[in-house]
């Protein structure tokens, strides 16, 4: 914080005071950016998927899953080492669109080498 000039000739008390509702307000702001930005975490496994949750505080918009067929499925490109941080790049593109909650599958159909063959609408729906 650098000086201010707005506290010259304030008493030491006044200074803490305006201090103190600066820090609040900067705390404020950063909880504000906090609760609007988009979080991408992987999601519990609970069947033959594996999955990403997307959050914007505590709203989850996406569940975005792809089917253990297409991971251990040769021609569709995925590996298991790298499957989240691919599901996170291609959630990504489309969690903003979400105006409600979506659970989505990505299955072995959907995906050649890597690269989506199925249009985001076309995916089926959970």
């Amino acid at each position: 914080m650098g000086f201010n000039y707005s506290m010259q000739g304030k008493t030491p008390q006044q200074q803490a005071i305006v201090r103190k509702r600066e820090e609040e307000d900067e705390r404020r702001k950063q909880e504000r950016d906090k609760q609007n930005k988009i979080v991408c975490k992987p999601a519990e496994q609970e069947m033959d998927y594996r999955a990403v949750v997307f959050e914007q505080g505590v709203r989850t918009l996406l569940e975005l899953r792809v089917s253990g067929t297409a991971v251990a499925n040769q021609p569709c490109g995925l590996d298991e080492e790298t499957i989240y941080q691919w599901l996170e790049k291609v959630g990504s593109k489309h969690v903003e669109k979400n105006q409600q909650f979506e659970r989505v599958l990505i299955a072995s159909v959907d995906v050649e080498n890597g690269k989506m063959k199925t249009e985001w609408s076309k995916l089926t729906r959970v």
